[in-house]
């Protein structure tokens, strides 16, 4: 038996010494030329050496080290290569390249052009190791270049073709209809000044929260319907390319938004310094389920059992149902196909089709409840009667959501409340709540002067009361969303929503960003500045920036005011630190929310 276990060993996967003297480890290095192609001087990138033991024994990796320049570049070996790679195996040595390690957010601080070395590793074959060249170009980074779809009067869903412009934001507006909607940003690698190379997308995520939360969680985009299609990429110079993103058809219920300043939106991280994280508003908003039904559930109130078809069509958002219940014990429902699961606009169904059963015992009039249950949430109701139980109050608004699009102006909308049963709709009470900010909506009802208020008001049936809703924006959001609740005495359907959904144009601060264009500083050599990257702001048609604040500080003491310009520049007397601010005025007269400061290292003399 040993001896067949001896002859099983794969002798053609061994190799022997030339003398005889046992089995050798060999070890095969690819490739024997690392080429990183160009690469920006912001960016870092890494390459794989493939390692292969083909000897008859373990290969192990006795040391690894650097020839050219080791301060560009950087090694990590697969620890079982100095454990001892087995015969047959893979392993791996990465080696990473940063052009400039010392100052990689400063496309100028080092040179571009050729960059070369040598990675020597040594093994414990007969050939002792290997030597694999390396090489690069260091080339500028580029220039990001952002651009979105232009609305264009609506949105730009689903528009390839669309327009583009500056990206303002990225407005799913409201999904009532529960469609896709795709919309992108497009991105640009402009040139520098100098042999330039890609724009290197490293990272992009994409947060928001929901406005009716009153924690404002930051959620990943994907956890609610909202997608981006790609996180890394690279764009060659000159070239452009488009991030989609979209909203699913079962967008989950709420007001998304993503805004820069809380850490949300779109957020795209490059190698481009003057950008490194382009971040882009986002709002999409999906209203809740709303089942309707034009069947009433009205039975006589005889001894005996009756049926009565029954349908209810969702109008509103996605619904996945996960139970139905309907009470006293005297009531009951079944159906031919299974009810449950998702019902809406744009999905597989819309209408939920039941039999509803009565069994009464005795002639006693009696009223019932049919729900319909997400989770433990109840997404509807509906009422049933049998035989004669009074006057029921059919309390109903519409439209159930108010679209506003204003450019720092007033707006007034009309919601009507109807009294569409038999006995009068009384209304308890009247509020503004959020989702978001509550003060730039206000009503003109008697007795409601500030909200929540307790009108009263008594509406006959088959008659209608309209309220006005008014929207004027009082700060620089340019999307508020809200909810109008009304109170009723509608025992299937108390409260009635209207969701108050409006776009403004404001004028949006600048951002500044400082550049310094002169050589390194020292005393009595001019410091050069330009604010020619900063963002202007405004308004979505287009901003102009219309006043420059420059300040120099050494410490807390402010030394020299340079001119109001875009391009200015001061000489400092001393050595030392300097710290430059800078602060932005547009044309529509807001300012810059913070200032822009750039520390300059001044040496006592020039090189």
């Amino acid at each position: 038996m040993r001896r067949a276990l001896l002859l099983a060993v794969p002798l053609f996967a061994l190799s022997c010494s030339d003398d005889g003297g046992g089995f050798v480890p060999y070890g095969r290095y690819a490739p024997g030329l690392v080429d990183f192609g160009e690469v920006p001087t912001t960016s870092v990138r890494t390459m794989r050496i493939d390692v292969t033991s083909e000897g008859g024994a373990p290969l192990h990796v006795i040391g690894v080290s650097l020839e050219g320049d080791a301060t560009k570049w950087t090694y990590r070996v697969d620890e079982v290569l100095e454990a001892g790679l087995a015969p047959g195996a893979t392993a791996s040595i990465e080696v990473t390249l940063a052009p400039c390690p010392e100052r990689p957010n400063d496309p100028t601080a080092c040179d571009t052009g050729p960059i070369s070395g040598t990675l020597v590793i040594t093994d414990d074959s007969p050939d002792a190791g290997a030597r694999i060249e390396l090489a690069a170009i260091a080339v500028l980074p580029a220039r990001a270049n952002t651009r979105c779809p232009i609305e264009d009067g609506g949105l730009a869903c689903n528009r390839p073709d669309a327009p583009v412009d500056r990206c303002a934001r990225l407005d799913f507006g409201s999904d009532v209809d529960h469609a896709t909607c795709e919309l992108f940003v497009e991105l640009e690698a402009q040139p520098r000044d100098g042999a330039t190379g890609g724009l290197d997308v490293v990272a992009v995520e994409l947060l928001v929260r929901d406005l009716d939360d009153a924690n404002g969680a930051l959620i990943d985009g994907r956890d609610v319907g909202i997608t981006v299609d790609m996180t890394s990429f690279e764009i060659a110079l000159g070239d452009r390319q488009r991030l989609v993103v979209a909203t699913a058809p079962t967008l989950r219920a709420g007001t998304w938004v993503g805004v820069p300043g809380e850490g949300g939106g779109l957020r795209i991280l490059t190698n481009d310094p003057d950008q490194p994280e382009i971040a882009i508003p986002i709002f999409a908003t999906s209203v809740a389920p709303n089942f309707v039904s034009a069947t009433p559930l009205e039975f006589e109130a005889e001894v005996g059992t009756q049926t009565r078809a029954f349908s209810a069509r969702n109008i509103g958002g996605p619904a996945v149902l996960t139970a139905i219940e309907i009470e006293p014990a005297e009531f009951g429902w079944s159906s031919d196909v299974d009810p449950l699961g998702a019902v809406g606009p744009n999905l597989a169904r819309d209408t939920v089709e039941l039999d509803i059963t009565y069994d009464a015992p005795d002639t006693t009039p009696r009223a019932g409840t049919l729900r319909f249950l997400e989770g433990a949430d109840v997404v509807a109701e509906f009422r049933i009667t049998a035989g004669p139980v009074g006057a029921v109050p059919v309390c109903r608004v519409s439209p159930q959501q108010l679209d506003y699009t204003t450019a720092g102006d007033r707006a007034v909308r009309t919601v009507r409340l109807e009294s569409m049963g038999f006995g009068e709709c009384v209304i308890d009470t009247i509020d503004i709540t959020g989702p978001g900010d509550t003060d730039d909506f206000s009503i003109d009802v008697p007795g409601c002067a500030t909200l929540p208020c307790a009108p009263a008001i008594r509406v006959p049936a088959m008659q209608f009361l309209e309220i006005a809703v008014a929207y004027e924006n009082d700060d620089t959001s340019s999307r508020d969303t809200a909810q109008l609740e009304i109170a009723t005495n509608d025992p299937a359907s108390p409260t009635q929503l209207v969701v108050l959904n409006a776009t403004d144009d404001p004028c949006l601060p600048p951002t500044p960003i400082i550049m310094r264009t002169s050589e390194d500083a020292c005393v009595g050599r001019p410091i050069e500045l330009t604010a020619s990257a900063s963002l202007p702001g405004g308004r979505s048609t287009g901003g102009t920036i219309v006043d420059y604040q420059w300040i120099v500080r050494f410490g807390e003491q402010i030394v020299f005011v340079p001119p109001n310009a875009v391009d200015t520049q001061f000489t400092p007397e001393r050595n030392g630190q300097v710290i430059v601010g800078l602060e932005l005025e547009n044309a529509c007269g807001a300012m810059s929310t913070a200032a822009a400061t750039e520390i300059i290292p001044v040496a006592q003399t020039c090189p």
